[in-house]
């Protein structure tokens, strides 16, 4: 086996926070930006530290001697840590004691551990687990115990919660030959994360699976070609939108308008007592739709409902629109803005609505839309931009976020995000105008500094292999070279960036996996990483708690491909939450 054989770094950040040595650490966060400080190389005053008697006087002191420290850790393990078979296994013997040899090998068995009351436990082998990479790093930098990399092929095996592991790392010199490890995989999570997504795919499976929801396709009626605007027009706030500047509509009042097919609904007009209201409709040439609420007065006098009206789509360009009617006896419309392929920002307002009045027996939500409560009022802000990424928002509905506890589950076609983002690219690459470039687009430039909507050079994408960095060769250092400026970036910067660059990029990695999706607050700090479940892959969930400090601050869910988007780091914001206090709120708030 090599014996460099973690030549990149993959698990240098590992190896120093499971050091023996370890005994105090810092860590700090700033958007994609981690640090960690550790005094296991040196203590406070700066001088180096003798682990060899550090590890004596602590045996003098009677504290316990760790023969290794191991990753995954030993005992009962969460099964979220095996991350799908992706994470290397590791073990690191006390290098004071043990040194490996040319016989060095690791051995993974499947066992029945019995744990008789009062008596000896004993493990009874069932089956071989095979291991499909091996390898030894014995270099110095970072810790000086030597380390043991392996991969057991658990997803083969179908390891699963309750199954237990034997780890033997054989070929050793030192007290022992060999040394012994056991391993019991639970999930502590697992049971209440299950319990939601069921509860929630019944949700949906009982929204969802309404028969009038999905009746036979009717033509809208789309009315005149006068009543088309310019998408300059609308709020772009609410959705994360970008009008283009011009007017349009001499250009539109060209063009027919977009076909819309009515599915759950045959007319136009409707009457409901009902404040949750659905219908679903199919428009196959919109690069996607937005969708307003508006409560109409006497007087002819309307006003826009914030928060009133959520569109999501579905597959073969279907549509589900949901709203929340604030007011009894009252007439709405649901009026559409739809895009083309040519400009996906560009929002024109379609002709047909939707005409909804509520009866006497429909619930007051809102004494008026100047009301207290409309801060927190409706459901959730969904961008745009999630129906052209493949992402389907179904938890949580609502606009505000209570303290507490909180279910996040998020549907994401990882194919359609995918080619998205590699589209986009491939325009950033080619020196095209961006289509994501709105403002609900969250930009890292090279440089460092954030910025709303801007266009950078489209770097290479990171090689493949071990996992590394691609912080200096492709997201900081701009072409060129050293000592050259390019573009805005000065030669200066670039110096500063060659002289960090040979003292943490072995220190920096890259995070896994292709599709991210982060939930930050609006001050700034991001707070969770959806995880990606193992059985249905395509959903992301979490469970996030919130405490008074939240209180009044906006949360926001992003999604990030980090293998596709090197050059310039976008995060492309998907939907908006409020965080607030339980109050009174009125039934069906």
């Amino acid at each position: 086996c090599p014996v460099w054989g973690d030549r990149r770094g993959a698990v240098l950040f590992r190896r120093c926070l499971l050091s023996r040595g370890l005994r105090r650490f810092g860590a700090a966060r700033q958007h994609d930006t981690c640090v960690l400080w550790t005094d296991a190389a040196e203590d406070l005053s700066g001088d180096e530290v003798d682990h060899e008697s550090r590890g004596v006087a602590e045996g003098a002191a009677g504290v316990a001697h760790r023969e290794a420290v191991c990753y995954p850790p030993t005992g009962i393990v969460p099964l979220y840590l095996l991350e799908g078979g992706r994470a290397p296994w590791t073990i690191m013997p006390d290098g004071t004691r043990f040194q490996p040899t040319s016989a060095t090998m690791v051995e993974v068995w499947r066992v029945k551990i019995e744990r008789p009351l009062g008596g000896d436990w004993s493990a009874e082998r069932l089956s071989e687990v095979a291991v499909k990479g091996f390898a030894i790093d014995c270099s110095t930098e970072g810790e000086p115990e030597f380390c043991v990399i392996f991969w057991p092929d658990v997803v083969a095996q179908g390891v699963s919660v309750g199954d237990q592991l034997e780890v033997r790392l054989g070929g050793l010199r030192g007290p022992t030959e060999a040394l012994t490890f056991f391993y019991e995989f639970a999930s502590f999570l697992k049971f209440d994360l299950d319990a939601a997504f069921v509860a929630e795919a019944a949700s949906q499976r009982a929204m969802l699976g309404e028969s009038t929801l999905w009746g036979p396709p009717t033509l809208a009626p789309c009315g005149t070609k006068a009543q088309q605007t310019s998408g300059k027009e609308f709020h772009s706030q609410r959705s994360g939108l970008r009008g283009h500047g011009g007017n349009n509509n001499e250009a539109n009042a060209t063009k027919q308008p977009m076909r819309i097919e009515m599915l759950s609904h045959t007319s136009k007009s409707i009457v409901t007592n009902n404040v949750d209201f659905k219908l679903t409709v199919r428009i196959e040439a919109a690069a996607a739709v937005a969708t307003e609420l508006w409560v109409m007065r006497f007087g002819e006098e309307e006003e826009c409902v914030a928060n009133g009206v959520q569109v999501q789509r579905l597959q073969d360009s279907v549509y589900i629109v949901r709203a929340k009617l604030p007011m009894a006896r009252s007439r709405y419309e649901i009026r559409f803005r739809v895009s083309e392929e040519e400009d996906p920002t560009d929002f024109q307002l379609h002709p047909f609505r939707f005409f909804i009045a509520t009866g006497e027996q429909c619930q007051t939500l809102l004494s008026s839309l100047e009301d207290p409560l409309r801060k927190l009022f409706g459901l959730a802000r969904v961008s745009t931009q999630a129906q052209r990424y493949g992402v389907y928002i179904l938890a949580p509905a609502l606009h505000r976020m209570l303290i507490g506890t909180s279910y996040f589950l998020v549907y994401v076609d990882h194919a359609v995000a995918l080619a998205r983002a590699r589209e986009e690219a491939q325009r950033i690459a080619e020196g095209r105008p961006s289509l994501d470039g709105g403002a609900g687009a969250l930009r890292m430039a090279p440089s460092g500094s954030m910025s709303i909507g801007r266009q950078r050079q489209q770097l290479a994408p990171p090689t493949s292999g071990p996992a590394t960095t691609t912080l200096f060769s492709h997201r900081l250092l701009p072409a060129g070279g050293r000592g050259r400026s390019v573009g805005s970036v000065p030669a200066e910067l670039v110096e500063i960036q060659e002289s960090l660059r040979g003292l943490i990029e072995h220190r920096t990695q890259d995070s896994s996996g292709e599709v991210h999706l982060d939930l930050m607050a609006s001050s700034g700090e991001r707070l969770r990483q959806l995880r990606r479940r193992d059985d249905f892959p395509c959903f992301h969930e979490a469970l996030v708690t919130f405490q008074d400090l939240e209180v009044s601050k906006k949360l926001y869910l992003y999604l990030r491909v980090p293998k596709v988007h090197v050059g310039d780091f976008v995060a492309e914001l998907m939907c908006e939450w409020q965080i607030c206090r339980p109050e009174h709120f009125p039934i069906g708030f």
